[in-house]
């Protein structure tokens, strides 16, 4: 889940600030392209996460009782 996190803070500094990373106005607009792929992956981390940890739950509820 904090990989998830790290690649959306990530992203959204390479998006909005592209100047920080490169100088170079070509490089810059290809870093946002890559600020939007990492958001993306964060946000697909994240769901991931979310969906493998919904499907332990009821396991481990079946366990309990």
């Amino acid at each position: 889940m904090m990989i998830g996190v790290i690649f959306i803070i990530y992203g959204l500094v390479t998006f909005f600030f592209p100047e920080i990373m490169h100088q170079s106005p070509i490089v810059a607009e290809l870093s946002q392209k890559v600020g939007i792929v990492l958001m993306s992956l964060g946000v697909g981390f994240i769901i991931g996460y979310q969906m493998a940890d919904a499907e332990k739950m009821p396991k481990e509820e079946k366990k309990h009782n």
